[in-house]
């Protein structure tokens, strides 16, 4: 049986395409690519790929709204990404399959998209191709699921958890990591605070980025 391949749609996408459906209580092809000024054959693989998430329905001729479209709306206008996360893990099987691989396997860890994709060429139902990476790698950090290190690209999954004691000394183990002698007898005078706490949050495996700002 073959693979299930993702038609990618941006979560920006996902939010003008609901909402458009909300407004006008439903939509087709024609509407949303003359709204969109796509092509009507990308403006069907949007709609198709979002009735698959389960965020809307069609009877036949128009796509529309339901209850989970709602939601997405709501948590979306509330800035309540955690709710967003949730509706699509519970509703579409590429997101869920994608997160709980990375539960699974990596949520101890850092890792790229190469390693994550080596992991997942072995998932069953779903082809997980450099298109789909990407795009679930983003919308996995815009919604707080994985955190990037922005200097590596490497991903971790964040976690609140953290013991205060032990963070001056992991402060001062990853300043010293940075703080490269440039030559024999010398010691860097600067170093990068992004990059520290770039670092920090990662091995920490950290959402509040802010912990170090000075």
């Amino acid at each position: 049986m073959p693979k299930i391949s993702i038609r990618p749609v941006t979560l920006r996408r996902i939010v003008e395409t609901i909402d458009l459906s909300v407004k006008r209580g439903g939509i087709d092809d024609h509407i949303l690519s003359t709204t969109l000024q796509t092509t009507q054959r990308r403006a069907h693989e949007i709609l198709s790929e979002l009735q698959r998430m389960k965020l809307l329905e069609t009877d036949g001729t128009n796509y529309i709204p339901n209850k989970d479209t709602n939601e997405f709306i709501n948590a979306f206008q509330e800035e309540n990404w955690e709710r967003i996360h949730t509706l699509l893990f519970n509703n579409y099987s590429f997101y869920r399959a994608f997160i709980d691989t990375i539960n699974e396997k990596l949520c101890s860890t850092s890792f790229s998209k190469d390693v994550l994709q080596a992991i997942l060429t072995n998932e069953p139902e779903h082809n997980f191709n450099c298109t789909a990476i990407d795009l679930l790698c983003d919308w996995s950090e815009r919604l707080g699921a994985l955190q990037r290190n922005r200097y590596t690209c490497r991903y971790y999954v964040a976690d609140q958890s953290m013991d205060i004691d032990q963070f001056p000394s992991i402060l001062q183990t990853t300043y010293e990591e940075f703080n490269v002698k440039p030559r024999a007898g010398m010691r860097q005078e600067y170093v990068e605070i992004a990059r520290i706490r770039e670092s920090l949050c990662e091995k920490q495996r950290r959402k509040e980025r802010h912990l170090i700002v000075y």
